[in-house]
């Protein structure tokens, strides 16, 4: 569950850094959804959400969040934060639901589509998650997260011991570092034949 906190700050927070506040190298690193600028009415709402799911006021934050989905429907984010809710319930088809139409709002929204390929792979649609995740990878090269999530899948779900390396291999070349994924890699250069 702490992932999940974790997740909804992350998406909460995404395309809150606005282009003005980094400098233009940090800004190259970013995944491009990263550097939008969000309305201050949207931003108060997700942060107002977060707060109240921190608190562990589920329904409220949802509450929260539908406020605001008439003036902001052509945003992602109020439904992807739901979706990260209804997962915390473990309620899996609603998150599902969530994410598809965060996808109307913005087709090919890399967010929206790791978080389809990590909820997939929560109800054993293996296939599924790996095309989200490798969908996300294409629109959005620089997001590291489906490189995770498709290294886990790989490995863990579907034995496909070189896409799980390659995976891996790929989500280190794009962050400074990370020392239990490249211990994994060890082991999983173990265990190929």
């Amino acid at each position: 569950m702490r992932f999940i906190g974790i997740f909804i700050l992350v998406l909460i927070l995404a395309g809150c850094a606005g282009k003005g506040r980094i400098s233009d190298d940090e800004a190259a690193k970013l995944p491009e959804f990263m550097l939008e600028e969000l309305p201050g009415g949207l931003s108060d709402i997700l942060k107002k959400a977060k707060s109240e799911a921190n608190e562990g006021e589920l329904d409220r934050a949802d509450e929260t969040l539908d406020s605001g989905k008439d003036k902001y429907a052509n945003y992602p984010q109020i439904e992807l934060n739901q979706a990260l809710l209804d997962i915390q319930r473990e309620e899996h088809e609603d998150a599902l639901e969530h994410i598809e139409k965060a996808l109307v709002a913005r087709p090919n929204y890399p967010p929206a589509l790791n978080l389809k390929g990590y909820v997939s792979r929560l109800e054993g649609d293996f296939d599924t998650a790996k095309a989200a995740y490798q969908q996300s990878i294409s629109v959005e090269p620089k997001y590291t997260k489906p490189y995770l999530n498709l290294g886990i899948l790989a490995d863990l779900y579907l034995q496909d011991y070189e896409l799980a390396l390659d995976s891996f291999e790929r989500y280190l070349e794009r962050v400074d570092e990370d020392e239990k994924v490249s211990g994994w890699i060890v082991e999983l250069k173990r265990r190929m034949p």
